[in-house]
């Protein structure tokens, strides 16, 4: 009965993802006999320091950002004219007048 508890405690725990972070301080003595405190457990090992303080510090996970809704009636885009002809007619400068020639 107890494995069964820890499992499903383990897998709820899996199922909410969040940031941990231990964070350590470490009291040391240097040459001098003066007392120094530090976060760098490299230093801390190799100077022979002691735990201070010991904290787990937990962020939830970020909110996803919100699904993308496609649009219901999307913009057309305006018809394209070739470039120089504003009047959409070939060959004509702007401005100009057609003449019903036969």
């Amino acid at each position: 009965m107890l494995r069964a508890s820890l499992l499903a405690l383990v897998a709820a725990l899996m199922a909410v993802p969040a940031h941990a972070q231990v964070t350590e301080i470490f009291k040391c003595r240097n040459a001098d006999g003066h007392w120094t405190y530090t976060n760098d457990r490299l230093e801390a090992e190799r100077q022979k320091c002691e735990v201070v303080t010991r904290q787990i510090n937990v962020a939830p996970a970020p909110k996803p950002p919100p699904p993308i809704e496609p649009a219901l009636n999307p913009p057309k885009p305006p018809a394209l004219k070739p470039p120089g002809e504003p009047n959409g007619v070939a060959g004509m400068p702007p401005g100009a007048k057609t003449t019903g020639a036969g």
